[in-house]
């Protein structure tokens, strides 16, 4: 399969656990598929979910595990209203100065450069 990409942008990616959202969470530089339903980032393909998923609107087309994506927020509020923030967002080396950009160079908490 050939990858069409049309543009990069960094994204909030939160792996989904069990009944909640307290899996890993990165912000990473990811490449969206032509139609913009695919992503890709770490050697991952994410497709955005359709059907009976119930707690990610995206899903690892290998994997079958779900994912929480969203935009970056300026604010740092990324994390999903159901988690309770206590595990480290990190923050790719790629997409460091993107996000630096985005939140006006303040680190919130629970952000860990890379």
């Amino acid at each position: 399969m050939v990858k069409r990409i049309i543009r990069d942008d960094i994204l909030y990616i939160e792996r989904v656990v069990g009944c909640n959202h307290n899996g890993e969470a990165i912000i990473a530089k990811v490449s969206y598929s032509k139609t913009g339903q695919t992503i890709y980032f770490n050697n991952k393909t994410l497709k955005k979910s359709k059907g009976p998923v119930t707690r990610g609107n995206y899903i690892d087309i290998e994997s079958k595990e779900e994912y929480w994506v969203s935009g970056v927020k300026q604010r740092g509020s990324n994390r999903h209203w159901a988690a309770n923030g206590y595990n480290k967002v990190i923050v790719q080396k790629d997409a460091k100065e993107a996000f630096l950009s985005t939140v006006k160079g303040m680190l919130p908490m629970n952000y860990l450069l890379m």
